[in-house]
C-alpha cells in the first residue's frame, strides 16, 4: 500500500507537485494525469526515492522512506520498486532476453534466465528473446521494460507515460501487460500519463495541475 499525506515534491525548495491524501491499495492501479509540468514525473520520483519531498510523508508498505537511510536506498528502490521509464534505456547492441536479465544484475539479485523466460511468454515476446533490442519495434521495446521492471518481483511498479509514442494497437497491449501483471504478481501499479485513451483501465485517477 503506499500512502501520501501532505506532501511537497520539487527542487531546489520550490514545489512542483502537491498531494494533500493519496491512499493505493496493495495489488491495485493508480493513473496520475495532468499536462506537461504538473509534476507527474516528479511525483514518481519522491515516490521512488530519487527525491526527497519538500514537506510531506510517503509511506510504501507501511515503511516512512524518511527512514531508509540514503546508503540504503538504492537497495532498497532495487528490491521493492520496477521501472519502466518514458525513455526506455534498453541497451540496444544485448538481446531482449540480456536486456531483461539486467534488471536483476542493476539489483545485485540472481539473474534468473528461467523467470526471466515465463517474463517473455508473459508478454508476447517468446520468439524474441534472442533478437537484438535495436531491431525491435516500439511497441515491442515498452514489452520488454515491462518485463524488466517486473524481473525482481517488485511491490510496486511505476511507469512513465508508457504510451506517449504507441500507436492505438501498442497501447491497448502495453497497458493490458500493465494493469493485468501487475495485479496477477499481487504488484501496486502508479502510472503517469497525458494519455485520454487508457483512463478506463486503471482502479482510480488523480488528477494533477501546474503550481501557480
Amino acid at each position: 500500500m503506499i500512502e501520501i499525506k501532505d506532501m511537497e515534491a520539487g527542487y531546489n525548495t520550490i514545489p512542483k507537485v502537491r498531494i494533500k491524501n493519496l491512499v493505493v491499495e496493495k495489488g491495485t492501479s493508480c493513473l496520475i494525469r495532468g499536462e506537461s509540468g504538473s509534476g507527474k514525473t516528479t511525483l514518481l520520483n519522491a515516490i521512488s526515492g530519487l527525491i526527497k519531498p519538500i514537506k510531506g510523508q510517503i509511506q510504501i508498505n507501511q515503511t516512512d522512506l524518511s527512514t531508509i537511510r540514503d546508503e540504503k536506498l538504492d537497495q532498497w528502490r532495487g528490491e521493492k520498486i520496477g521501472f519502466v521509464f518514458q525513455t526506455l534505456h534498453l541497451v540496444k547492441p544485448l538481446t531482449v532476453m540480456e536486456n531483461i536479465l539486467l534488471g536483476a544484475y542493476a539489483a545485485g539479485k540472481p539473474q534468473s534466465k528461467e523467470w526471466a523466460e515465463h517474463l517473455l511468454e508473459e508478454t508476447g515476446l517468446k520468439d524474441f528473446g534472442n533478437k537484438r533490442a535495436h531491431g525491435i519495434s516500439q511497441g515491442q521495446a515498452q514489452r520488454v521494460a515491462i518485463a524488466r521492471a517486473l524481473m525482481n518481483k517488485p511491490a510496486l511498479i511505476l511507469a512513465d507515460e508508457p504510451t506517449s509514442s504507441l500507436d492505438n494497437k501498442s497501447t491497448e497491449q502495453v497497458v493490458t501487460l500493465l494493469t493485468s501483471l501487475s495485479k496477477e504478481y499481487g504488484s501496486t501499479l502508479i502510472v503517469t500519463s497525458h494519455d485520454n485513451r487508457i483512463t478506463a483501465s486503471f482502479d482510480q485517477l488523480l488528477e494533477l495541475g501546474v503550481i501557480a
